[in-house]
């Protein structure tokens, strides 16, 4: 099995970053960076987590360790909710659960009872079966939303302050713990080139 702690630290260094700008490049914390290096305890899955192997191209699915099937449920839930683009409160809503209960089984903290997989299997279907009709994916504004929070080269806490948001704000968007209301987007939208912006707008 993959070492993941050494290839985070080896791709990091490889990309000449310290832990402070990995974390600022992926919108994270330094401590995110620092547990996933230390080796001190198991990794956890979190979507931040998630953020941080994706941007070093490393199969973020390694970070199982042993078999943990509680654990596993909730990597497959949480990749399928990625591969559709939506975010957790949209989920929870499809599924009719709570926004915490959702981020618990796909950390691994809990596992879902059948009747909580039934719902979020079928409302994952929903949504899959909704965007393949529509052909529009409604986590294509939010991805080039974050696309162009990422090319303005400006840290989470700058952006916020300039648009006049929380800079938690930002980092759900970024860690797709949220999707912006138009309000948001509006403020970015302000902040941000237009064009990247107008094109979120548009889609």
């Amino acid at each position: 099995m993959l070492d993941v702690r050494e290839e985070i630290i080896r791709k990091r260094k490889e990309l000449r970053l310290s832990q402070a700008k990995l974390a600022e490049k992926c919108y994270v914390s330094l401590g995110t960076i620092s547990h996933l290096e230390q080796g001190n305890n198991p990794i956890r899955l979190t979507i931040c987590s998630v953020i941080v192997l994706k941007f070093l191209g490393i199969p973020w699915e390694e970070i199982i360790e042993g078999e943990d099937q509680q654990q596993s449920i909730g990597i497959e839930i949480l990749k399928e909710r990625l591969d559709l683009g939506v975010d957790m409160k949209r989920l929870s809503n499809e599924a009719g659960i709570s926004v915490k209960t959702l981020k618990n089984i796909e950390s691994g903290k809990i596992e879902p009872t059948s009747k909580t997989l039934k719902k979020l299997t079928q409302a994952l279907k929903k949504i899959r079966d909704s965007q393949t009709k529509s052909n529009t994916v409604i986590s294509c504004r939010h991805e080039k939303l974050k696309e162009a929070i990422r090319s303005s080269g400006m840290s989470p806490k700058t952006l916020a302050n300039k648009a006049g948001l929380h800079q938690e704000t930002i980092r759900r968007i970024l860690c797709d713990e949220t999707s912006p209301n138009m309000k948001t987007i509006k403020k970015l939208d302000e902040v941000l080139s237009a064009g990247l912006v107008y094109g979120v707008l548009q889609d």
